[in-house]
């Protein structure tokens, strides 16, 4: 696997000494005991959240990561800093992404001896399946989940969401599920020769024989590895397919809905989810879901469409999320009655259920409903714009917007980034030395993105600059204009904030000729 990283056109103005940890994570008290807290891509910076989470790591501690895959080149950086304070990582990566060609970064952590252990299909010998799970556990106690892989593209352009929650009850919960992954992969990668294993995952199936020969005894083995998650407090639980049947316990919740229903879905071929929907709806519920347009089209969704639309109470949204070339709406969360959130890695399908290895947390809090709240407001405000908004709480005086700027002529030059500045101090105050820099990848272009918060309620002006990359106050060369290529001829843009602190999308485009720069 020698090939290229996942590269971002722009470097990301972060480091881990900008990180300030605690406040970073804005944790909130959810129960005696347990803090916790979320964040969205696009709108929120999620890398900057996990990077602050594992700077939070002690000298001697262990570090516990469970991904789908891992492409963002911040991360090795935060590992070898955190190796250095005397942190040890772990890391479970699924062997059927990081085959891939186009990932290198597995390779480079092996070679930089980091514990990190390639896991093949597991639990299920007759399917095709994969680690899909994605967690961190920081200091035996600090829990980062959510739908969000480790990559550039899922902070900067897809529809994502993580979960912070510090409990070192729960905590244990994720580290033996870590565990258990292991052991499951020395008994996976035992059943197959090498070759087998590079046949399967270039055909997608197991050798003939499989399910006659070796299927039912491995499997046997699989099943007893597993352990029943220890769901003893009533504020946060956590599940994990095969072993807890991810799929019953998010009905249980939907049947358990007495005023709404909120789910925002990539992946949805569960009948029996939504059926509990229509259930719900012909009850009087509140049901709403906004799923990725692409993936509720497929064949596999037909079932699950069907029931949706046979429901006329279901308000169904159907969302193409066109920030980037292969941009989604990547959430797997759901909403009940305002006060319950389900969110993880779980995709309600039938795969994700009973044959992937998936995480599911369950989290009854207001404080924290809202914010998943908030964020749904917004995918009905991008999506479905004339409907009708939940009732929102705003978060302070601020909104978190957006902005996200097509460059039309093609790449900027290298060494340059593409910033926003207007009056308000959050752009800089009209400096365009002090805007907000946007970022770019391979995968969005030609647009350049980036979020700030903004005042609620208020008018901004702003206006667009290529600027020297890095180039702050003190300019380029002691030249305070130098490293400065104001957006020519276009009149200053202006944009309304959200009064309810909703956050927003915005998209421009660079109005002016390619400039000669300085």
């Amino acid at each position: 696997m020698r090939a290229r990283l996942v590269t971002l056109a722009v470097a990301l103005l972060l480091s881990p000494g900008l990180c300030r940890a605690q406040d970073d994570l804005e944790l909130e008290r959810l129960a005696p005991g347990i803090e916790g807290s979320a964040f969205f891509s696009p709108y929120d910076n999620l890398d900057q959240k996990v990077l602050a989470a594992l700077d939070q790591a002690r000298p001697g501690s262990t570090v516990y990561m469970s991904y789908y895959s891992l492409s963002f080149a911040e991360y090795p950086k935060m590992f070898k800093k955190l190796r250095d304070r005397g942190v040890t990582l772990r890391m479970n990566l699924f062997e059927g992404v990081h085959n891939d060609p186009t990932y290198q970064i597995d390779d480079d952590l092996v070679r930089d001896g980091f514990d990190v252990q390639l896991v093949p299909n597991l639990r299920s010998p007759a399917a095709v399946a994969s680690l899909h799970t994605k967690f961190t556990v920081v200091n035996d106690e600090l829990i980062v989940t959510g739908s969000a892989n480790l990559s550039a593209s899922a902070s900067l352009a897809n529809h994502e969401h993580i979960v912070i929650v510090k409990s070192p009850r729960l905590a244990k919960e994720y580290i033996a599920e870590f565990e258990e992954q292991r052991a499951a992969c020395e008994v996976m990668r035992a059943a197959m020769t090498k070759d087998e294993w590079r046949d399967y995952y270039a055909y997608q199936q197991f050798p003939d024989e499989w399910a006659e020969a070796r299927g039912p005894a491995l499997a046997a083995k699989l099943r007893g590895l597993d352990v029943k998650t220890n769901n003893s407090g009533n504020v946060v639980r956590t599940y994990f397919s095969p072993d807890d049947t991810c799929e019953r316990q998010a009905v249980a919740e939907l049947r358990a809905a007495r005023r709404s229903i909120r789910v925002a879905m990539y992946s949805f071929t569960s009948p029996a989810l939504a059926r509990a929907m229509a259930e719900a709806a012909r009850r009087g519920v509140e049901v709403t879901i906004v799923g990725d347009g692409h993936q509720m089209s497929i064949g596999a969704s037909t079932s699950v469409n069907e029931i949706i639309r046979g429901e006329p109470r279901i308000r169904d949204v159907r969302g193409h999320n066109r920030l980037g070339n292969f941009s989604s709406i990547h959430h797997k969360y759901a909403i009940v009655d305002d006060e319950t959130v389900l969110a993880g890695s779980f995709n309600w399908t039938a795969q994700a259920n009973r044959f992937n290895d998936e995480n599911l947390i369950v989290v009854k809090s207001k404080r924290l409903a809202q914010r998943f709240v908030r964020d749904f407001a917004a995918l009905l405000t991008a999506y479905d714009p004339n409907g009708a908004l939940p009732e929102v709480t705003p978060a302070g005086d601020h909104a978190r917007i957006l902005l996200c700027i097509a460059y039309p002529h093609g790449d900027v030059p290298r060494g340059w980034e593409l910033v926003v500045y207007g009056d308000s101090p959050a752009l800089g105050g009209g400096d365009p030395r002090r805007g907000v820099a946007l970022r770019t990848s391979r995968s969005v272009a030609p647009n350049w993105l980036g979020s700030v918060s903004l005042p609620r309620g208020e008018e901004i002006t702003y206006k667009l600059a290529l600027r020297k990359a890095g180039s702050l106050a003190d300019g380029v060369s002691g030249n305070a204009q130098a490293g400065l290529a104001p957006e020519e001829g276009a009149q200053p843009r202006k944009l309304a904030v959200a009064p309810n602190g909703v956050p927003q999308l915005v998209r421009e485009k660079w109005r002016g000729p390619a400039p000669t720069l300085p």
